[in-house]
C-alpha cells in the first residue's frame, strides 16, 4: 500500500511510503520517493530541501539521467548502500532520527562504559543498554547478561579499543594476529600503535600462545567463514562479529566470547553514523577500552548515540522484518550469480554460504596472478587479495551496493565470465 503525504515546490515527494512485504515475505522495493525523480541513479536529502539530486557512481546529469560510458562500476570497500534503500521505505515515528537543537548539547563525560544490568546506567546509557540488550535478544546471536558494554565511533574504534585495552592490562606490548584471509585494519592498527602492540602473522608463536591478541572473525571477512581461533589457548581472543546478523549468516547458536564486537554499520547499513560496540566480560578491560575511546575523542556523539537507539528500536519492533527482507534480497542476487560461475573455470567462487547471502564476494582467478587488474579491465573495481593477507590471485567484490550499481555490476560480470 501507498501513503502520499505531500510534494515539495521543486516536485519531489517531499514523504512517502511503500510496503513491499507480503506478509513478511519480499516482493520487490519500489522505487523510493528519495531516488525516483532521480531515475533510481541517484537520491536527494533534506540538506537540499529534496531539491538536488546526488548521482551515483556512473551516472550523471541534473536527474542523473545519464550513464557515463566505459565507467568503472566500484564495488571495493564493505559500505552497505544496499540497505540503505531499506530505510527509505520505511514510515514509523520511532525512526525518525533527528533530535532538537538542545538535545545532550553538554558533555556527558560518564558515558561510553555501560555496566551490566542490575547495576545503573546513567543518562543516554540508560537507554543505549536496553535497546542493545533487545536487539541481540531478537537475533539471539550474542549474550549479553553479566557484560559490560562500551561503544565508540564504529567497529573499527572497536577493534583498535580491544587491542589497546588488552596490552595495557598485560603491561607489555602484545602480537596481534589473524588468519588468512583476514580484515586489513587488525594489521594497521598494529602497525600503527607500535607502543602497545605490533603485527605478527606467523602460525608458530609459540612464545606468545597464550596471550596473543588474535581476531578471530565470525563470520569471516572476506569469504563469509565461521571462523575458529588458531590459538586457541590465548587469553586474548577477540572475536570480531560485526556479520553475525541474520541477514548475513545462519545464527546458530548464542555467542558467550570474552569480548565481541558489532557495528551498526554491518547491522543496519548506517555506516556513515559511526557507532559500535563491545561486549566485554572483564571489568578492567571494558573500562581500559573506555580509556581508548576518552582518549581520542573524549566520548561517542551524543546525536550519534540518539540515532542508534530509535534505529535499533525499530528493528525490534518490526520484530527482524528488516532481516528477512534484506537476506531475501541478497539470496536473490547469489542465484543470478552462482550460475554465472557454475558455467566456466577461470574463476572460482569461494564465498558460498549457508544460505547464500553473504556480504562479498571472494573470488579465485585460476589462471591470472593479478585478479585485481583482470577485473579493472572488465570495468569492475574491487579489492586485491594481498589485502587481506592472501595472495593477489583472490579479489574482494561488495555485493550490498545500491540496485543501480548492483545492475550495472551484474552486467559487466556476465560479460567477464561469459567471455571466458
Amino acid at each position: 500500500f501507498f501513503v502520499l503525504v505531500m510534494l515539495s515546490s521543486a516536485g519531489f515527494l517531499v514523504f512517502a511510503f511503500c510496503l513491499c512485504f507480503v506478509y513478511g515475505s519480499f516482493a520487490a522495493f519500489s522505487l523510493s520517493p528519495y531516488t525516483r525523480e532521480c531515475n533510481a541513479q541517484g537520491i536527494v536529502y533534506s540538506d537540499s530541501d529534496y531539491s538536488r539530486c546526488e548521482c551515483f557512481d556512473c551516472f550523471y546529469g541534473n536527474f542523473c539521467e545519464s550513464e557515463a560510458s566505459n565507467c568503472n562500476v566500484n564495488v571495493a570497500g564493505g559500505n552497505p548502500s544496499l540497505l540503505q534503500q531499506y530505510w527509505e521505505h520505511v514510515l514509523n515515528p520511532a525512526s525518525t532520527t533527528a533530535s532538537r537543537a538542545y538535545y545532550r548539547s553538554p558533555y556527558e563525560l560518564h558515558a561510553g562504559l555501560i555496566p551490566p544490568s542490575p547495576e545503573p546506567a546513567a543518562g543516554v546509557d540508560y537507554y543505549l543498554r536496553q535497546s542493545i540488550v533487545n536487539m541481540h535478544q531478537m537475533a539471539q546471536n550474542a549474550q549479553t547478561e553479566g557484560y559490560y558494554i562500551v561503544y565508540g565511533q564504529g567497529g573499527t574504534q572497536m577493534i583498535n579499543a580491544a587491542a589497546y585495552a588488552l596490552a595495557a592490562v598485560a603491561g607489555k606490548p602484545l602480537p596481534v594476529f589473524a588468519q588468512v584471509p583476514y580484515y586489513s585494519q587488525y594489521k594497521a592498527w598494529a602497525e600503527f600503535n607500535v607502543l602497545n602492540n605490533y603485527w605478527n602473522a606467523s602460525t608458530e608463536q609459540t612464545d606468545h600462545a597464550k596471550d596473543v591478541i588474535e581476531f578471530v572473525t565470525a563470520p569471516n571477512n572476506p569469504d563469509g567463514v565461521l571462523r575458529t581461533p588458531f590459538y586457541s589457548e590465548s587469553s586474548n581472543l577477540v572475536y570480531d562479529m560485526v556479520y553475525y546478523w541474520p541477514t548475513w549468516t545462519n545464527i546458530s547458536s548464542v555467542a558467550s566470547h570474552d569480548i565481541m564486537l558489532f557495528s551498526l554499520s554491518k547491522l543496519t547499513g548506517h555506516a556513515g553514523s559511526r557507532f559500535g560496540w563491545a561486549l566485554v566480560k572483564d571489568a578492567e578491560v571494558a573500562k581500559q577500552m573506555r580509556s581508548f575511546v576518552n582518549l581520542l575523542n573524549i566520548h561517542t556523539s551524543m546525536d550519534t548515540v540518539h540515532r542508534a537507539i530509535r534505529i535499533l528500536d525499530t528493528m525490534v519492533e518490526e520484530e527482524g522484518k528488516f532481516f528477512s527482507v534484506m537476506s531475501s534480497i541478497m539470496e536473490e542476487r547469489y542465484a543470478e550469480i552462482i550460475p554465472l560461475f557454475n558455467s566456466q573455470s577461470r574463476f572460482s567462487l569461494e564465498s558460498v554460504t549457508t544460505p547464500s547471502s553473504w556480504f562479498y564476494l571472494w573470488i579465485k582467478c585460476e589462471q591470472d596472478s593479478n585478479c585485481y587488474d583482470v577485473f579493472e579491465q572488465a570495468h569492475i573495481i574491487g579489492e586485491a587479495g594481498s589485502l587481506f593477507g592472501a595472495s593477489d590471485s583472490y579479489i574482494r567484490i561488495q555485493l550490498t551496493v545500491r540496485s543501480a550499481d548492483y545492475n550495472l555490476f551484474l552486467t559487466r560480470l556476465k560479460s567477464l565470465l561469459g567471455s571466458s
